[in-house]
């Protein structure tokens, strides 16, 4: 247990630096913020790591590290805005090296058996991962079957094409996580350890527990999109956390939109019932925001105030059908689904087609079907280079 604590801080303290030299990648970035969000002795962690004191202590011991370099090469964006400029960026960097280099104190060193911290598994960006609760990483094949496995040698569930099964009678008897990363131009399954059925879409991550603990509610964390068959259990809520508002039910059907570069985090209510409340708070009865079937509840991220509206739930979940639906919608809008749905890149130098709104349904089409589609009823000019898409 002590090795594994080891090994899963030294994965977490090379993301910071990697963080603060401009390296990370957004793989490394999802876990950094996971496990932040975890709060408690983690966030007390990077805390006292921040602390002047720390940093005082940590450069006058190593008094041979460039800081004026660093400073100029810091990205991360974890530390209290209170603080000076300057003073913000040498904090960072030396706090992130000084995890790194007592944590590498810290490694036993086995010169006989040569063990050494396993290399990081090569992920490309087309592939599925799901990291487990011990930092490791598994590509996970869309085409194949495979049997999910934890450190200890236990059978967490089973994955077969698209789907992904949890065990419902797993002997771990604490909260496990895994975490699921769908890239851009792919859909995933999973079902969770409780019966719940979990639609992920395109560009969408889901951080979750290999088994619900009995008398603790059963939370999830969301970014992207994903549409919930949530199993009901009356005595423990299921809630999704959107790292913008929580959304609890006890038993449901509901569509979530919470993609990090939207101006909006959208619940979309199929049948059943849920109540939105403050991701910071306790649920509260009397201060959630209750959502009716047929109605989206819409957060602005900025202002923080929820809009409640009637809507057609089909052009909501049209996507778990792998179709796509857009009524009276922006062109922008459908240009950042087109992005996620088909794994490209679409570049507009027509601004004035971004504000216009278009009505549209694809089911199996390509994205060259999908344009071709675009240019006959609406006259968009465009070329294809590589995976970018150009509109003139």
């Amino acid at each position: 247990m002590e090795k594994y604590k080891i090994k899963k801080q030294l994965q977490i303290s090379k993301i910071i630096a990697n963080s603060i030299l401009g390296k990370i990648t957004d793989q490394e970035n999802s876990i950094l913020k996971n496990w932040l969000d975890e709060g408690g002795d983690n966030i007390k962690l990077y805390e006292k790591l921040c602390s002047e004191k720390e940093l005082e202590k940590y450069a006058s011991a190593h008094e041979t590290i460039d800081f004026e370099k660093a400073k100029s090469r810091i990205k991360s964006s974890y530390v209290k805005k209170r603080k000076s400029k300057t003073r913000i960026l040498l904090v960072k960097y030396a706090a992130a090296v000084m995890l790194l280099f007592g944590l590498f104190q810290l490694l036993p060193l086995n010169n006989e058996t040569n063990e050494v911290v396993p290399t990081a598994l090569k992920i490309n960006k087309e592939d599925i991962v799901l990291q487990m609760e011990n930092g490791d990483f598994k590509i996970i094949n869309i085409h194949g079957e495979e049997k999910v496995i934890d450190e200890n040698g236990t059978v967490l569930g089973q994955q077969n094409g698209a789907s992904l099964v949890y065990e419902k009678n797993s002997s771990i008897e604490n909260l496990v996580y895994n975490t699921l990363h769908i890239p851009y131009g792919t859909k995933f399954n999973i079902v969770l350890s409780d019966g719940t059925l979990v639609h992920l879409n395109s560009g969408s991550s889901m951080r979750y527990p290999v088994k619900f603990v009995k008398g603790q509610e059963r939370k999830v964390f969301i970014k992207g999109e994903a549409y919930f068959e949530v199993t009901e259990d009356k005595s423990t809520p299921f809630v999704v956390n959107t790292n913008q508002v929580n959304i609890r039910v006890l038993g449901t059907k509901f569509n979530v939109s919470a993609y990090e570069e939207d101006e909006t985090v959208n619940t979309v209510l199929v049948e059943g019932a849920v109540r939105l409340y403050d991701v910071k708070s306790m649920y509260d009865l009397k201060k959630s925001i209750a959502l009716e079937p047929g109605y989206m509840a819409s957060l602005n991220k900025q202002d923080k105030k929820i809009s409640l509206g009637e809507v057609d739930t089909r052009i909501h979940t049209a996507w778990t059908k792998g179709r796509l639906v857009f009524k009276n919608t922006p062109f922008k809008s459908i240009r950042k689904k087109l992005e996620r749905n088909y794994n490209v890149k679409i570049i507009n130098n027509n601004k004035l087609l971004d504000e216009k709104q278009y009505n549209a349904t694809f089911d199996l089409e390509t994205i060259e079907q999908v344009l071709n589609s675009f240019n006959e009823n609406y006259a968009i000019e465009y070329s294809i280079v590589n995976n970018q898409i150009i509109i003139n």
